[in-house]
C-alpha cells in the first residue's frame, strides 16, 4: 500500500475517551505507530491539539458515533 500522507492521524471518538494513532515525526524510526489516549474534557482536548502539533500532524480522520466528535472538531478545526 502506498503512503499518501505521513502526517495524518486517526482518532476513535468515544463518549469519555479518544484513542489517537499517528506515525512519529519525519526523521524518527518507525517501529510502530504512536498511540495515546485522551479524555474528552476541554483541557484534555487542548492537550490532544498540542500533542498533534508536536507530532507535526496536518490531517485528522475521526471515527465517531453520535455527537461526540463535535467538541473534538471544534478544538482541532483550523489548528491542525
Amino acid at each position: 500500500m502506498e503512503t499518501t500522507s505521513r502526517r495524518c492521524c486517526g482518532i476513535d471518538v468515544h463518549k469519555k475517551k479518544l484513542m489517537v494513532h499517528t506515525l512519529p515525526p519525519e526523521g524518527q524510526t518507525v517501529t510502530k505507530p504512536l498511540e495515546r489516549e485522551f479524555g474528552t474534557f476541554t483541557r484534555e482536548l487542548h492537550s490532544l491539539r498540542n500533542w498533534l502539533h508536536d507530532c507535526r500532524v496536518t490531517d485528522v480522520v475521526m471515527e465517531a458515533t453520535g455527537k461526540y466528535w463535535r467538541p473534538v472538531w471544534n478544538i482541532l478545526e483550523g489548528k491542525v
